[in-house]
């Protein structure tokens, strides 16, 4: 059976010596796994469906065993992530994110909506990067149903300084004046949310971190 979603490749893992697994999040779909065959090879036609970042048209055809990549058409692939350091460092803690809350059949358009939109501004926007994953991240907890004001372990402060994110409109961010000290621990808080309340490790807000510290 042939099947097309619009959807965000959020992550792929070498398969084979040629193949690629590709995890995607879809419109009306929630997470979708395929296989793409013969994209790590030079000439392949559908390499770039094959990367993260990449939000498109995916075609694919579905047997009992699997779902292969059978086309692509791309929509959008936020270029201006992969040639800055900051920039990508943001961008894979929304791609970890929606990946680690996504389920098959699940229903994370809103989700999906929002990721879109927080790396359009990343990847077109000169402001700090950050505070659109960190606007990403303080949407998110809403849509999972997580209150942080049930949450002992955080300052009303850093309530307060979320709220204030989550509530915003990502024109607007810049206004908000946060420092990136301020941005850096917000993600931090976040982050251990999500770990204390869900069991997920997002690794890239270490990462980001690290990105952080050694461009001082």
């Amino acid at each position: 059976m042939s099947s097309s979603v619009k959807a965000l490749c959020v992550r792929t893992v070498d398969y084979g010596e040629n193949d690629k697994i590709l995890t995607l999040i879809a419109v009306n779909k929630g997470l979708i796994t395929l296989r793409a065959r013969g994209v790590r090879e030079m000439k392949s036609k559908l390499k770039l469906a094959s990367t993260p970042l990449s939000y498109g048209e995916y075609s694919y055809v579905e047997t009992k065993q699997r779902k292969t990549l059978t086309g692509f058409s791309l929509i959008d692939n936020f270029m201006n992530c992969w040639r800055d350091l900051d920039k990508y460092a943001a961008s894979q803690i929304i791609l970890e994110a929606l990946d680690k809350t996504s389920k098959e059949e699940m229903e994370v358009d809103k989700e999906l909506y929002c990721a879109l939109v927080s790396l359009s501004y990343i990847n077109n926007e000169n402001i700090v990067s950050y505070i659109y994953a960190l606007w990403f991240l303080s949407k998110l907890l809403v849509m999972l149903g997580l209150d942080l004001t049930d949450y002992d372990n955080l300052t009303t402060d850093t309530k307060d300084l979320l709220l204030a994110v989550s509530k915003a409109e990502p024109d607007d961010l810049g206004s908000l004046e946060m420092s990136l000290p301020t941005i850096t621990r917000l993600l931090s808080c976040v982050s251990l949310v999500l770990k204390s309340e869900m069991s997920i490790n997002l690794n890239s807000v270490n990462e980001a971190i690290k990105t952080i510290a050694n461009s001082k």
